[in-house]
């Protein structure tokens, strides 16, 4: 077995098991470039530097590998807390719950942004919203230490769409589903940050269903190139309009700007003004690079799209 990671820095992280089985369930070695490791973990930064990590596997149990073990004094520290509530896009209202691991610890939180302390309001019960908020919780234990802040960021929906998407994302890049095209969450310059959808070896192809006859007086979307892990920016952009859902008109052709061999990761929101026009259907379709070009270390693979809005106005 082999699988292989496209880290964020451009660099390749290889895990290999040729022998794992139901039959060789059991770890005798372990090898990160060809360096034997007794310990049961590795810090992020080793993972970063890429390369190779082998297991040798075995059907014969009682071996232990991992004969070093890195460990850090629980007792000074507080979980962070769980703040929970589904998804992060609501139509209406939804009840936000929090918990901590953290034995006789309590919950105190803010929803206006600010930093929570133990003079905040407690959590005793889950907390309605109805808005678009930003909560932040800490859990303090009865010594008085409390945890490390933990932060998440609702949003109420500005619209009743829905999305229809023809292609297939890639099962690491979901960007919170179908509906996290049209949710106002935008991503960053780190494509593995949540909210960006990959697609890879295929255009992107969606339809947004605006609930009834709309004037649309701008199309777009929002597109991230890093050359450096695969991505890249459609080669164009189309946009057509329907009133039924089956008879659609096309109403733009957006040309991208970014060149493919610029290797700096960027973001784009590609947008065109339209005369006005009533519709209740918006398709796009952005157009894949294709095949990796001969000069990148990928060549012969197939490239991403990387979207995170579709942009309607």
């Amino acid at each position: 077995k082999k699988v292989k990671y496209h880290l964020e820095n451009g660099k390749t992280l290889t895990i290999n098991a040729p022998n794992v089985s139901d039959k060789n369930p059991y770890i005798q070695s372990v090898k990160l470039n060809g360096k034997v490791s007794d310990e049961y973990m590795f810090d992020h930064g080793e993972i970063l530097k890429g390369g190779v990590l082998d297991f040798e596997m075995s059907d014969k149990s009682g071996t232990n590998p991992f004969f070093r073990h890195k460990y850090a004094d629980l007792n000074n520290h507080v979980a962070v807390p769980v703040i929970d509530a589904g998804p992060k896009v609501f139509s209406d209202h939804i009840a936000v719950s929090m918990s901590t691991i953290t034995s006789n610890s309590k919950i105190y939180f803010t929803n206006d942004g600010s930093e929570p302390t133990a003079g905040s309001m407690e959590y005793r019960e889950p907390v309605l919203i109805d808005k678009t908020m930003q909560i932040k919780a800490i859990a303090v234990a009865p010594r008085g230490i409390h945890s490390q802040v933990a932060e998440a960021n609702y949003i109420r929906k500005p619209n009743n769409w829905t999305v229809k998407i023809d292609s297939k994302y890639n099962r690491q890049y979901t960007g919170g589903g179908d509906e996290g095209l049209i949710d106002g969450i935008r991503g960053n310059l780190n494509f593995a940050s949540g909210e960006w959808q990959g697609y890879q070896g295929q255009d992107f192809v969606a339809t947004v269903d605006l609930q009834k006859e709309t004037q649309v007086l701008v199309v777009g979307g929002g597109f991230l190139q890093n050359a450096k892990s695969w991505i890249w920016m459609p080669t164009h952009i189309e946009f057509e309009l329907s009133s039924d859902g089956v008879d659609f008109q096309k109403v733009a052709d957006i040309k991208t700007d970014v060149a493919t061999t610029d290797m700096d990761p960027k973001i784009r929101d590609y947008t065109m003004p339209l005369k006005p026009r009533n519709a209740r259907y918006v398709r796009i379709h952005a157009y894949n690079l294709g095949k990796i070009p001969a000069w990148h270390p990928g060549a012969g693979d197939d490239a991403f799209i990387f979207v995170d809005e579709i942009i309607i106005k």
